[in-house]
């Protein structure tokens, strides 16, 4: 593997391998499996305590019957109700966002041998205009590929899939982090399309567990696409451990 210094890769010049960014996010997970399951949890809990309020507000305003049942199939599409499920679901996106950037930010100090604190899970605010409107841009991009055809909707997620790590990672702009990117995935989106399928199968077999799985299979997917960023960024070594001090390459080269 060499020793040498850890420096940034032209795009595609070493593609990821799916196996190994799968295993080495296995193992990373193991290593943090205490602070990684607590952060699930916390977002876990978070995501639900906004849905729930969120489906509240409707019952009070008059949408629903009760707190906890969907509209019927004969509710009015109202103006305001168009209003409120346009609303909600902006909310629901801006809280997705916001833990986004601290689930990101966890990942990459995992990854690169920094420390890390559950904390960091709410620390994305400066950020979170941009990341926010960035999604929202993907978002669109993506679902106008697939309703053209499915091809052009699978390639646009591909190619374009790091953005966000981009914006937390780098501090770029919303187009910037999308040009960088598109840069990135030069020669790797079949292997991240194979990451895709893995992590498809490590949350099935997460849901087999009775559930429970699922607090190791989450950090561990979130986990794999990281490596796989790192990887793009700086080659296969740098994701690994240093032999001597057995701690990520990373940590020697980052600040």
């Amino acid at each position: 593997l060499g020793t040498g210094p850890v420096v940034e890769i032209g795009p595609g010049s070493e593609p990821i391998i799916a196996t190994a960014c799968v295993k080495r996010a296995f193992d990373l997970t193991v290593k943090n499996i205490g602070p990684l399951v607590l952060v699930v949890i916390i977002y876990v809990m978070i995501t639900i305590a906004v849905s729930v309020a969120i489906t509240v507000a409707g019952w009070m305003l008059g949408f629903t019957n009760s707190p906890f049942t969907p509209p019927s199939a004969g509710t009015t599409a109202t103006p305001e109700y168009i209003a409120f499920m346009i609303g909600s679901n902006l909310v629901s996106i801006f809280v997705s966002v916001f833990l986004l950037i601290g689930a990101i930010r966890i990942g990459l100090n995992i990854v690169s041998g920094k420390p890390f604190s559950i904390g960091m899970l709410f620390g994305g605010g400066r950020l979170l205009i941009r990341a926010f409107f960035a999604y929202l841009v993907y978002l669109i991009m993506v679902l106008v590929g697939f309703a053209l055809l499915i091809f052009p909707g699978i390639y646009l997620a591909l190619r374009y899939s790091q953005y966000l790590s981009a914006i937390v990672d780098k501090d770029m702009g919303i187009m910037e982090a999308f040009a960088y990117s598109s840069r990135l995935t030069e020669k790797n989106k079949v292997n991240l399309f194979v990451i895709g399928l893995f992590t498809i199968a490590i949350a099935f077999a997460g849901c087999l567990a009775l559930g429970v799985g699922l607090l190791f299979a989450y950090p561990m997917i979130w986990l794999a696409w990281i490596v796989a960023y790192r990887w793009m960024q700086y080659g296969g070594r740098a994701v690994l451990d240093d032999p001597i001090t057995q701690k990520p390459m990373l940590a020697n080269v980052e600040g």
